[in-house]
């Protein structure tokens, strides 16, 4: 007996590409899609292609996914984004594996991401990293974490042979927006409820040697360098992304500044 699937999407103002994700899935059983209060016609376009339209404010990553997989028909849940697309290689595995039925309760698959209008196969972006295709019973989200949003499967994992696609909406300097107001400052609270503190003595080791130890794993160790320009830019991102993490969590416990203005000679 076939395994019935479906999908659930987060969304939002995501009308010029959504289209092209829904119509790479409309051979799964059901597609649930949770919106993030979009302000185009992110909506109107996921209900054309009949899908279950939700709606939620943004709690974090983890929250969404575990909210609008919990709102599916079927156990058997691929878990997508709206910038993302299941190629044809891809779906006939699914396909095929559904028909036949799993035998794990998870897969882990790889996603081939376009970055600046290149394809990344380096900097660990293409490694087997993302587990999308789960049985629900199997597990859950940690709904502790903040941006990580990977499902913890109790149970079997498997590989699948194909890859998602995955291609960057933002310009680039959106994408450093989305870095520095984002995805920073909530890694940085996940950090914090892990008990991570900032001292002088540790402050090298977060502050210089960590960045750039993730520097050189990505664009030496994970061969960064053969994805050119948008590589070395993906590396580089990385290193700073975690140093704004442990200067802001710095801040955090350093508390709000006093400046003692009352030293100076101005008239306020």
């Amino acid at each position: 007996m076939k395994t019935k699937l479906s999908i659930a999407l987060l969304s939002k103002n995501s009308e010029s590409h959504i289209a092209n994700c829904l119509n790479s899935v409309k051979w799964a059983d059901e597609i649930v899609v949770l919106d993030g209060h979009s302000s185009d016609r992110t909506r109107e376009i996921a209900a054309q292609f009949g899908a279950k339209v939700l709606e939620k404010d943004f709690d974090s990553f983890p929250a969404q996914r575990q909210y609008v997989m919990e709102q599916c028909g079927n156990d058997w849940i691929l878990s997508l984004d709206t910038d993302m697309i299941v190629p044809t290689t891809l779906a006939n595995e699914i396909q095929a594996l559904m028909e036949r039925g799993p035998d794990c309760d998870a897969y882990l698959m790889r996603c081939l991401n376009h970055f600046l209008g290149k394809e990344i196969k380096h900097c660990s972006w293409f490694d087997f990293r993302f587990l999308r295709l789960f049985n629900r019973k199997s597990g859950s989200y940690d709904l502790n974490d903040k941006i990580l949003d990977s499902f913890a499967c109790r149970g079997e994992i498997g590989k699948l042979n194909n890859f998602l696609v995955h291609h960057q909406t933002e310009s680039l300097e959106e994408y450093l927006q989305k870095m520095t107001r984002l995805f920073a400052p909530l890694t940085a609270d996940e950090y914090i409820s892990k008990g991570i503190k900032i001292r002088a003595w540790n402050m090298p080791w977060y502050f210089t040697i960590r960045p750039a130890l993730i520097f050189l794993y990505k664009y030496f160790w994970k061969r960064g360098f053969m994805d050119g320009i948008p590589g070395f830019i993906i590396c580089v991102n990385s290193a700073i992304l975690y140093y704004l993490i442990f200067t802001i969590i710095w801040n955090r416990q350093k508390g709000k500044p006093t400046y003692h203005l009352e030293q100076y000679d101005y008239n306020p």
